[in-house]
């Protein structure tokens, strides 16, 4: 009787550690990439100084087990900036006589898995799948104060009367974002995360723009999707 029971506690903790083992091997793979190079905010101007322009990458590269149900978490954080500034002045009225000037300017953030977002979500984005958009503004300013005020623009002395609007915004923040790769195959993943700056292409005459993005960190983590759970889904 005692080497019968003696089986079976054997028995039971061979499939409780091989348990744990295999639960370790499909959710225990962990890599990381990041950068030390931060954002700081003019006090006088409200422009930025450190951290990286407008386009930029994290990539690690990560071992994925074999087994069903494996995904990746991938969770890009970068602080971010933003700088907006719109004058307007007697120079960009319009047929109306309103002076106007816009700025827009977004930092969007963008995932693949070896080169492809077809397996990350979420999805969306200005560009496309595996695409977030972590700030944006839109900024205008609009006057029609200049036809009112009859000496704007009038020359004394050889010297233009300088009449003129200008509103300068500035923002740092810091974000994060939980993306999801799955149906990935046993080997080794090259993930990305890479950030561009859009929307400056809508700046008009008198609006100016500028974005700025550091430090950053990019965690990519091996997970299970086990068979009791809800599936993945987005």
């Amino acid at each position: 009787m005692k080497t019968l029971i003696s089986r079976f506690v054997i028995a039971v903790l061979i499939a409780t550690l091989g348990s744990g083992i295999a639960t370790a091997q499909s959710s225990g793979s962990f890599s990381a990439m990041g950068t030390g190079a931060s954002c700081q905010l003019s006090g006088s101007d409200g422009t930025f100084s450190g951290g990286y322009g407008n386009v930029g990458s994290f990539t690690a590269n990560v071992q994925t087990s074999n087994g069903n149900g494996l995904a990746l978490l991938i969770r890009p954080s970068l602080a971010t900036g933003l700088y907006t500034d719109t004058n307007v002045s007697t120079s960009n009225k319009n047929s109306s006589g309103i002076s106007s000037a816009t700025a827009d300017v977004g930092i969007q953030v963008c995932v693949t898995v070896d080169g492809s977002s077809a397996n990350v979500g979420p999805t969306g984005g200005s560009n496309g799948n595996g695409c977030v958009t972590y700030d944006q503004r839109f900024q205008q300013l609009s006057t029609s104060l200049f036809n009112t005020i009859t000496s704007c623009g009038v020359t004394t002395t050889n010297v233009p009367v300088p009449c003129f609007i200008d509103l300068i915004e500035s923002t740092l923040s810091a974000h994060s974002y939980d993306f999801v790769a799955n149906n990935l195959g046993q080997g080794s993943h090259a993930v990305q995360a890479s950030w561009s700056v859009f929307g400056t292409n809508n700046n008009t005459l008198g609006g100016n723009t500028l974005a700025c993005v550091g430090p950053g960190l990019m965690t990519v983590t091996q997970v299970k999707n086990f068979s009791q759970n809800s599936s993945i889904s987005f």
